[in-house]
């Protein structure tokens, strides 16, 4: 009697050789540049790199093996992880070696083109050539005077940096003629940015001095070479370089003031230029006691300046943020002579005229702040004793108080 033979099972997978071989070498080539991808640009150890290298090797090969049983085809499985392994990996390292040659390149290319502008600056090349040249740099504008004002201290930066700094006068060179050759030379924005990065060297090397030079080069910079403010447009920080500062909302006149004081400012009014509300603004937020509030006052700074409207029947002035820090601080408990100093920065607003009806978007005025400041205290702490000053000053006006003018300091001259 003939036995028949039982048919053979059928593959779970049914996929040909060729079909496991190739599926295992696409998916590893791609697993395998995509898991160097991620270690190359994640801060991990060096150790836990290998191991998590081992990992993923390990982990493939399993899978590549059970690819292969499943479809009976496990020489082709393994085959296809093999050379699919070995190609992410060489393609990968191919690809870096590129980059790595190619960001070598743009370096000493980079190196090249600033040491030929300050060769032509060091000359005195015509102004408006010499800016209509940073056109063509292999690095932004503002790039250039970052790197030349040494703000950037990245590995990549110092490779193409200027070995010795840069003489003040060879950057306000380079400054007149980024001005002189205008949209020739860089965007508007881009060219504030870099008068930015150029004002902080200014500062840096505490040249005061320099303050009216600078000045007029933003006045020349400007469309048409008339400006009385120094205000920046709004797209001024999409420029910034990697690694440069972005110094979109700069606070220029509070730059000057921290660093030159009331002479700054003096200077500042002398060149020409007024305080605009924003800058104003900025400087009355980040006063810190009542003799610099007296000193800004007496330099022609108005105390209710503000670029935003609030929601009462005046501007939401700066009072409403120190008005609330000082809730904050009570809340705390914080030493007694550190309340006495806020207490001392508040009266001297109340007394340079800051309005008290000023309210915030939320229409909250510096009363309510005060008071909503002081909500975040524990139930443990009681409210600090002097309270009632802090409140005596803020929450004394009626709503349609008349505002008398700013008093003026004693003995102050005008800037």
């Amino acid at each position: 009697m003939n036995q028949t033979t039982p048919p053979a099972a059928t593959p779970l997978l049914k996929l040909t050789g060729k079909q496991v071989f190739a599926l295992c070498l696409i998916v590893v080539a791609i697993g395998s540049w995509v898991v160097l991808e991620l270690l190359a640009d994640a801060d991990y150890p060096a150790g836990q790199q290998r191991f998590m290298s081992v990992l993923c090797i390990a982990g493939s090969a399993f899978t590549a093996l059970v690819t292969g049983v499943l479809a009976r085809s496990i020489g082709a499985a393994l085959l296809g992880w093999a050379l699919g392994l070995l190609l992410g990996v060489a393609s990968h390292a191919l690809v870096v070696q590129m980059q790595a040659q190619s960001a070598q390149e743009l370096q000493t290319a980079r190196r090249d083109a600033i040491e030929h502008l300050l060769r032509d600056a060091a000359a005195k090349r015509e102004p408006a050539a010499l800016g209509a040249s940073m056109k063509n740099l292999p690095l932004s504008l503002p790039g250039v005077f970052c790197v030349l004002a040494d703000l950037d201290r990245s590995e990549a930066a110092q490779a193409y940096a200027p070995a010795e700094p840069v003489s003040t006068d060879t950057l306000m060179h380079l400054g007149a003629s980024m001005a002189a050759a205008g949209d020739r030379a860089a965007t508007l924005a881009q060219r504030q940015l870099a008068l930015r990065y150029l004002l902080s060297v200014l500062i840096d090397r505490n040249e005061p001095a320099r303050l009216p030079q600078w000045l007029e080069l933003w006045r020349r910079n400007q469309p048409g070479g008339r400006a009385d403010a120094v205000e920046l447009v709004d797209n001024v920080g999409w420029d910034s370089p990697e690694n440069c500062p972005n110094n979109t909302g700069a606070d220029e006149l509070g730059d000057v003031f921290r660093a030159w004081g009331i002479d700054g400012l003096r200077s500042w009014r002398q060149a020409g230029f007024r305080f605009t509300a924003r800058q104003q603004y900025q400087l009355l937020e980040y006063v810190v006691d009542a003799q610099s509030l007296d000193q800004l006052v007496a330099a022609g700074i108005d105390v209710n300046a503000s670029p935003y409207p609030g929601a009462g029947p005046v501007a939401q002035n700066a009072l409403l943020w120190h008005a609330e820090q000082l809730g904050q601080r009570l809340a705390a408990a914080e030493p007694d002579m550190a309340f006495a100093m806020d207490l001392d920065l508040i009266a001297a607003f109340v007394r340079h005229g800051a309005d008290l009806r000023s309210r915030d978007e939320h229409g909250r005025d510096a009363c309510a702040l005060l008071k909503e400041g002081l909500t975040s205290a524990p139930e443990r702490v009681p409210v600090h004793p002097q309270f009632a000053q802090a409140q005596a000053l803020l929450c004394r006006a009626p709503a349609n108080a008349s505002i008398k003018p700013p008093a003026k300091t004693p003995g102050a001259s005008p800037p």
